[in-house]
């Protein structure tokens, strides 16, 4: 596992680096669509597991989204990135407030 965790980065062209750097940007698209969710949730009260369960899923995914612009460990941070949005999703479905927060009006909108 250590050697897993503490491979040296890549030794790729350019080419093969910028592409990899790429699919690390849509990565964090994705991640930037959960946290708007989340955020979204949050705009009410939250029980203290909701709470540490999107904390960690979303924490989880950002730690390995720095790790994998790194290039190195491509394998452990992706299953890092995953299980962070597997955490947050399942957060998710078991907050019964999650539909009510979402749909709540936004301060200002008509």
């Amino acid at each position: 596992m250590a050697a897993l965790m503490l491979q040296a980065p890549a030794g790729a062209d350019a080419a093969l680096a910028n592409l990899l750097h790429a699919m690390v940007g849509i990565k964090a698209l994705v991640f930037a669509a959960a946290t708007a969710l989340v955020l979204l949730r949050l705009r009410a009260p939250a029980t203290a597991a909701s709470l540490a369960g999107y904390g960690a899923g979303l924490g989880l995914s950002a730690g390995a989204l720095v790790w994998l612009w790194g290039l190195s460990g491509l394998l452990v941070g992706s299953a890092l990135f995953y299980g962070g949005l597997v955490l947050t999703y399942l957060t998710a479905g078991r907050d019964r407030l999650l539909a009510a927060a979402v749909k709540r009006k936004r301060p200002g909108s008509a």
